[in-house]
């Protein structure tokens, strides 16, 4: 077993976790919100991001820059159609997506997504794990590796997974913070 390509595959796995949590609405906005929503422009579909730039305007508003001002009247309503619970409005040559204050049910509700996120990732890393257990197993039943080695191999594929388990939990709490705040 190559535990550089184990820790790579785990690294993808948290990587896929932050992005989904920076997807994931707070009290503060982000462009990682809207920049994936699918939007259909020109006899295509394609995302916001590649539509416009789309900046932060504090304290709780997007705004969407159109490369082409044709596309402002579609980017509107793919963020509306969007359902993400956000006033969106055209203005001269932006879109303005303003982000409502978040309702203390409703940040319980996103706690709850976003502990359901780092659950799914930890259930993947434990699938790679073991994936890489039985590899080191039937290495060393094949002695391929010694005893000793079989031993080192699956201390480091532990302690890989322990570091990733960190980062997670580390992702989660800041995310927690930031939907309270």
């Amino acid at each position: 077993m190559d535990i550089k390509s184990f820790e790579a595959k785990l690294q993808s796995v948290t990587e896929h976790a932050k992005r989904e949590l920076g997807g994931l609405r707070a009290n503060r906005p982000t462009p990682l919100l809207i920049e994936e929503i699918r939007v259909e422009y020109a006899d295509t579909t394609m995302p916001v991001k590649q539509l416009g730039t789309i900046n932060i305007a504090p304290p709780r508003d997007l705004t969407v820059t159109a490369w082409d001002g044709a596309a402002l009247a579609p980017i509107a309503k793919a963020i509306e159609n969007a359902k993400l619970g956000v006033t969106v409005a055209v203005q001269g040559n932006i879109v303005r997506v303003t982000l409502p204050s978040l309702s203390d049910e409703r940040r319980k509700e996103i706690v709850k997504v976003a502990k359901a996120l780092v659950e799914a990732s930890r259930i993947k890393v434990r699938v790679v794990r073991d994936e890489a257990m039985k590899s080191i197993e039937v290495d060393g039943r094949a002695k391929i590796i010694s005893e000793n080695e079989k031993f080192n191999q699956k201390k480091k594929t532990q302690d890989a997974v322990d570091k990733i388990n960190k980062e997670l939990d580390a992702a989660l709490a800041a995310k927690t913070k930031e939907i309270s705040e």
